[in-house]
């Protein structure tokens, strides 16, 4: 049996109290937290396979490069590795991430959120031993991190998953000590709906499906949607039917209580127009649910600002030309993720890719979804690295050249 089964077999055992722990820690519902644990099966029973199918392409790319000249290509170990681990998506990634790295010859100093350090530290007790202790964990938080490990140059790599806002900081200290970076921050996904859709309800569906999931904390949830004019006040209809008074009570993390306040309070100064509110706060007096605006002055000012909340912005546009036009006088800072609703994918697909320059973009698909076998990554203020699947992230090129004999 392999690491990979040892380790998901011991987390499966511990299903319940996993989820359970970061439940309470993240204020995700247990239903949610379940659908990121089957991507965690998922990336463990297929790892053999993807080992096996990203070696054959490892192979492919030395054969072409043999043509010209005789190399090979080796594939190494980065070696101490300062690993920031996500909090909004600390299951799946933070047993995916250990297990890959180490399982290549790495050794991985975990830093944990203080937001969910239980949970944290409770995959760390139970993978560690499996994976012959190769772990490590740093419970000091970043910015002691920063100055044990990089600028004191004890580690070879930083990989950050994790909010924009550190990146200056991040990029400062490995600059400055030489030490190679992966930064993979916020997503602030777009979505673009038209009027080629088979059925406006049950995009509606999927848009607010997405927008409860995880409270809207996953770098893949929906900030802004943009909806041909068409179809804006359908969606607006459907999206209404759907509001139940249940689904406006939720949690918030109590670590952005604060900055969701802020974003309400410059919302609501910026216009009165709420097509759609449901606002029922906590004890601390934090709006909770769900705010449908349609201005694209807001979208202008709100464009680049990570949302991370249930609050959702739509605006329309008349087509495609004035869509792209829009951003290009905005200014997209963000280049993870557009999601598309439509079935002119090849319009879409040629000038989005110029204009936006996004890693991933999403076709008729719920967007929330992803597959860590895929490679993940982002550019812009998403992202510093390059985008590629985790296995690849885990080692670094070296390229040998020969010549005759001398």
């Amino acid at each position: 049996m392999s690491d990979a089964e040892v380790i998901l077999n011991k987390l499966k055992s511990l299903k319940d109290e996993l989820i359970s722990l970061y439940a309470e820690e993240s204020h995700y519902k247990v239903e949610d937290i379940e659908i990121l644990w089957k991507d965690l099966e998922i990336f463990l029973d297929n790892f053999d396979e993807l080992l096996n199918n990203t070696k054959n392409l490892w192979k492919i790319e030395e054969k072409i490069y043999n043509k010209w000249q005789r190399v090979e290509i080796l594939r190494v170990p980065w070696g101490r590795i300062l690993y920031f681990a996500p909090s909004n998506a600390i299951i799946p990634l933070l047993p995916i991430v250990s297990y890959t790295f180490t399982y290549v010859g790495n050794e991985l100093i975990l830093v944990p959120s203080r937001k969910t350090i239980k949970t944290a530290m409770r995959i760390y007790d139970i993978i560690n031993p499996i994976l012959g202790y190769k772990l490590k964990i740093f419970t000091q938080g970043g910015k002691a991190a920063l100055e044990e490990y990089v600028k004191s140059r004890k580690v070879d790599l930083v990989y950050f998953q994790g909010s924009s806002k550190n990146r200056l900081d991040i990029y400062t200290a490995c600059l400055s000590s030489n030490i190679e970076v992966f930064f993979e921050g916020e997503g602030n996904t777009l979505v673009v709906i038209d009027d080629t859709i088979n059925s406006v309800e049950e995009v509606t569906r999927i848009i607010f499906e997405s927008k409860l999931f995880c409270n809207g904390q996953l770098c893949t949830s929906p900030n802004i949607v943009f909806i041909q004019d068409s179809i804006f006040d359908l969606f607006i209809d459907n999206y209404k039917k759907m509001i139940q008074p249940g689904y406006c009570v939720r949690l918030i993390n109590p670590y952005i209580e604060k900055e969701l306040k802020k974003l309400l309070i410059d919302l609501r100064s910026k216009t009165k127009n709420w097509i759609l509110s449901c606002e029922i706060e906590n004890s601390k007096g934090i709006p909770l649910g769900f705010f449908v605006l349609h201005t694209q002055q807001l979208v202008k000012e709100f464009l680049n600002r990570e949302i991370f909340s249930p609050i959702l912005l739509v605006t329309s546009y008349k087509d495609y030309t004035d869509f792209l036009k829009l951003i290009q006088e905005i200014g997209y800072d963000y280049g993870l993720q557009v999601s598309i609703f439509s079935k002119r994918k090849e319009i879409w697909q040629n000038k989005l890719t110029n204009v936006l320059k996004v890693f991933r973009i999403t076709w008729n698909l719920m967007p929330i979804y992803q597959n860590s076998l895929l490679p993940w990554g982002g550019y812009k203020r998403s992202g510093y690295s390059f985008p590629e699947n985790f296995l690849n992230k885990a080692l670094r090129k070296v390229l040998i050249e020969t010549g005759g004999e001398k």
